[in-house]
């Protein structure tokens, strides 16, 4: 595996961080949105018709626990960003779990975008959901992935994650991995990115 990227430049590495979405980083994360499209991977809806305003405005809603829809918990969503200019990924932290999300979902969900995966990127960006996630209190955050997909259970073990269990996914039918991950003391003071 490789090690964790830390960005490179003449002038030394470019910062990679989490920070919340923005309408200034609107047209790179819609170029990211596209690949994602191209590679058959799941992208809101609204985002491919060109509401990306309005796909930003429900972020910051769910960020606030507004209108959120059944099922659903409030959340803070995040973009992997180098340079302040490259949108490599994104993730999303779920403020608290319901029941469904103990058995599928967990506290983090994150992806990186097709053309930087095997680059480490994964593991850098939930070590940073992680350092969120310990600014946000929780001492150990629970991860799920589903069974064959090998690469993700490998982030979210070099990230310190166990596994506790395993469930079915009530929306395919597969294996769900369910992992406890430790938000390690510490992290907390390192500020990456806007939690409020």
């Amino acid at each position: 595996m490789p090690d964790e990227p830390q960005g490179g430049g003449e002038d030394g590495p470019e910062p990679i961080e989490l920070t919340m979405p923005t309408m200034a980083l609107g047209a790179r994360f819609l170029e990211m949105a596209d690949e994602l499209r191209r590679n058959r991977e799941p992208v809101a809806q609204g985002v491919l018709e060109g509401a990306l305003e309005e796909h930003l405005r429900t972020l910051y809603e769910q960020h606030l626990g507004v209108g959120l829809g059944a099922g659903m918990v409030p959340s803070t969503s995040y973009w992997l960003v180098r340079g302040g200019r490259e949108i490599l990924g994104e993730l999303n932290l779920r403020h608290h779990l319901n029941a469904s999300l103990e058995r599928e979902g967990g506290h983090i969900g994150y992806r990186i975008r097709p053309s930087e995966r095997g680059k480490g990127l994964g593991v850098l960006q939930l070590r940073l959901g992680l350092r969120q996630a310990r600014r946000r209190g929780m001492e150990q955050a629970i991860l799920t992935c589903n069974e064959e997909n090998v690469p993700s259970a490998r982030t979210i073990e070099r990230c310190g994650g166990v596994r506790i269990g395993s469930s079915v996914s009530s929306r395919t039918g597969k294996r769900v991995r369910i992992y406890r991950v430790p938000c390690p003391e510490g992290m907390e003071d390192q500020p990456q990115g806007d939690t409020d």
